[in-house]
């Protein structure tokens, strides 16, 4: 996801064990060379033992308590959403950063911390017309409006048809 709120329910996932796999596989990837750094043998085994026991995400629960937050963590969601699909069937060639950091922007990110945009397909995806692209969350519907209305004027998303 993009935007505060959406990223942290991304890390929370990768954490539990679940979560997008690019964003599971650099998590993967920096713990291992931090443990690394600091003279660790077997990093990557004790990396993925720590995310498949679940002993990573306790980490994160512990850390939150001793800062005085709740063990159960709850991220709150935005008011409004607009799901953005798919005009034909294909497969998803190109996604425009530029143009989904806007549409996060526009949608209130990073200031209003539920908004953003929440990608539901990556590259390389193949894609049936109707089906959910992406995700626009937004506070205001105010937001959410001039967000659609970027909309018309660009796609983030080029997909061939396949």
């Amino acid at each position: 996801g993009i935007g505060p709120a959406l990223e942290a329910t991304d890390v929370i996932s990768v954490l539990k064990g679940n979560g997008p796999s690019d964003l599971r596989e650099k998590a993967i990837f920096m713990a291992t060379e931090t443990l690394k750094l600091v003279g660790e043998k077997n990093a990557e085994e004790k990396v993925l033992a720590a995310l498949e026991s679940g002993k990573a995400y306790h980490k994160l629960q512990e850390i939150i308590i001793a800062q005085g937050g709740k063990k159960h963590i709850s991220i709150p969601k935005a008011k409004y959403f607009y799901n953005v699909c798919a005009a034909k069937k294909g497969i998803i060639k190109e996604i425009h950063n530029k143009e989904i950091s806007l549409l996060a922007t526009l949608a209130g990110a990073p200031e209003e911390k539920t908004a953003g945009i929440y990608l539901r397909k990556r590259i390389k995806s193949l894609v049936y017309k109707g089906e959910i692209l992406y995700t626009i969350y937004a506070n205001t519907k105010q937001n959410l409006d001039t967000a659609k209305r970027e909309l018309k004027e660009r796609d983030p998303i080029v997909y061939e048809q396949g």
